[in-house]
């Protein structure tokens, strides 16, 4: 038997397909317009992890998120193809409103047409060649009561929201990435390595908005650029933020993890002194392989909250109007 073809030449067509449509998609494929990042969105049902080749998340018409899962592959035949993904795909059902298996478009889909209707599963056919995607049957879920909802209320729906409620409120072009694990971020440049992100804690659920900033070339800059009497009083008239300076292993070693940097703890009220000597201590001492990262951030909503829209682009928007002053004082040498 010959080499099967690689189902990863359908995630472009895919991404595409649903960026089409409004979508935010999360997928292996690192050519998105507007959106760069390669990581498949991951999951966690019964202690098995989980991933989707292809994500793909919008706001429905009840302002809720709609969450759709792909699992492509690439059997020679619809049929064979289909049979191949039918597992993976009703495991996605526990934690996605439609889930689709993506086959080629040869062959004759036999029998599993019937199967995958009676399981509410969708089905694509995507013509590599072309870039063609056909739904060929939506999915139309219809047993989700027999389902722990849990897993999707708390693990898939707050990330997904994340990603839609940064992309309205910030725009694009931007990034993301991490999500293999249950957590993820995603950024936008503001400045050379300086950013505002938006992250979701991958043991929690719980997602998170504020200023990043990495990378050493940036922190020596801050050092000797920046007005720290104005960073100290837009640190002072912040209300519930906190600050982190962490550094991490560059690449993310197994046998290693993130260290703190800071010499305590510190909240939006410390004094821009303690974050000073921080940074040079980062600049002076910090060894080969180890990249800064100091984060001036505060909670957006827990992971078992339940939020419509207008509220997740609300609380986005006010944490980026909060964090605005703060960061034309980060970026005054980039606008100058």
């Amino acid at each position: 038997m010959g080499i099967e073809p690689d189902e990863k030449e359908f995630y472009p067509h895919l991404s595409n397909f649903f960026l089409e449509q409004g979508y935010f998609v999360v997928s292996g494929c690192a050519t998105k317009p507007g959106i760069e990042g390669s990581s498949e969105f991951g999951f966690t049902i019964y202690g098995q992890p989980m991933r989707c080749d292809i994500a793909a998340a919008r706001w429905n018409s009840k302002h809720d998120v709609e969450a759709i899962a792909v699992e492509c592959k690439r059997r020679g035949s619809m049929n064979r193809s289909v049979g191949a993904g039918l597992w993976q795909a009703v495991d996605y059902q526990v934690a996605f409103d439609k889930v689709f298996i993506a086959t080629e478009t040869s062959g004759e889909i036999g029998h599993m047409s019937s199967v995958i209707h009676s399981l509410g599963i969708g089905h694509i056919a995507v013509d590599a060649t072309s870039g063609r995607c056909q739904v060929k049957s939506d999915g139309e879920f219809r047993n989700l009561d027999r389902f722990d909802k849990s897993v999707r209320r708390d693990r898939v729906t707050p990330r997904l929201a994340m990603f839609l409620a940064f992309r309205d409120i910030l725009g694009i072009p931007l990034r993301y990435g991490e999500t293999l694990d249950g957590g993820g971020y995603v950024a936008k440049n503001v400045a050379t390595d300086i950013q505002y992100n938006a992250w979701a804690d991958r043991e929690t659920g719980d997602v998170y908005f504020g200023i990043n900033i990495e990378h050493i070339n940036s922190f020596r800059k801050l050092l000797t650029t920046m007005d720290w009497k104005e960073f100290q009083e837009c640190l002072r008239n912040l209300k519930g933020y906190d600050v982190s300076l962490v550094k991490d292993p560059v690449p993310k070693w197994r046998s290693k993890t993130s260290k703190d940097m800071m010499e305590h703890s510190a909240s939006s009220n410390a004094d821009a002194d303690v974050i000073r000597r921080a940074i040079a201590r980062v600049i002076n001492d910090l060894p080969r392989r180890w990249r800064p990262h100091l984060s001036i951030y505060s909670r957006l909503w827990k992971g078992s909250e339940t939020l419509l829209k207008d509220d997740c682009l609300s609380r986005v928007e006010s944490s980026r109007n909060s964090l605005t002053g703060i960061m034309k004082v980060l970026t005054a040498d980039a606008r100058a």
